[in-house]
């Protein structure tokens, strides 16, 4: 495709589109792997699990793989953080991130923070929370070598 005839104007409105498509996507194939997940349908093709499923039958690398398999953990335990997710207020990665710390009692803080989040203002966040919701001071980490 030639993208010099278009004006400039024309390549944002074009790129914005893309964009906005792309997260609409992002987001009906989460809730579509959630949906896998729950029938089991990577297990009954013979894979052993959502992240093998999403690699070898859908062609995902392993990183976009891993990643939407931990962002499906996220919303089976918070789903509201589907919503985030279509307003562009979080990404499939930070979703991704909140998998291993997200609990039922802790995800009002968690999403709370989510939507003005960095990955790493996110990930130091989550540092400082337990699976209650309860804020823990965290030591400073210092490498001297």
């Amino acid at each position: 495709m030639k993208f010099n005839k278009y004006t400039n104007e024309e390549l944002e409105i074009r790129a914005k589109n893309i964009v906005d498509q792309r997260q609409k996507l992002d987001v009906e194939l989460l809730l579509i792997f959630s949906e896998i997940k729950k029938r089991k349908i990577d297990l009954l093709a013979g894979y052993s699990g959502l992240y093998d499923y999403a690699e070898r039958k859908l062609g995902l690398s392993k990183g976009q793989a891993n990643k939407r398999k931990q962002a499906v953990k996220t919303i089976e335990i918070a789903p509201e953080a589907i919503q985030l997710l279509k307003e562009g207020k979080t990404h499939v990665s930070n979703l991704a991130l909140l998998a291993p710390k997200i609990t039922s009692l802790n995800k009002s803080k968690i999403l709370a923070f989510l939507p003005s989040a960095t990955k790493g203002k996110l990930s130091f966040f989550l540092e400082t929370i337990d699976k209650e919701g309860n804020t823990v001071s965290i030591e400073p980490k210092i490498d001297l070598i």
